[in-house]
């Protein structure tokens, strides 16, 4: 009965792991998306106020975007892996 305490009390640990996680990558999904509005933001005004910088603002902008494309999908594909994780556990 003692083994089998330590064990539920080893799978609560390791879910609260995985929450504390997930909630990080979404704190960093959050960050991503305004870093793009933000991008977008810029983009708007270097294309009202300044047209002649309307290049550089584009290439920016597109860098930026790009970047934040990428992590969100790397951050997408690890919330989905830790949802796995945590379904596993529950049927265990």
């Amino acid at each position: 009965m003692v083994i089998r305490g330590n064990h539920m009390k080893s799978r609560e640990i390791e879910k609260n792991c995985l929450d504390l996680e997930y909630r990080k990558q979404l704190q960093i999904m959050n960050a991503l998306v305004i870093l793009a509005t933000t991008g977008m933001i810029s983009f708007t005004g270097t294309f009202i106020w300044k047209r002649e910088l309307l290049l550089i603002g584009s290439f920016l902008t597109f860098g930026i975007l790009m970047a934040c494309l990428l992590v969100y999908q790397r951050v997408n594909r690890r919330l989905k892996e830790i949802i796995d994780s945590i379904r596993s556990l529950k049927e265990v």
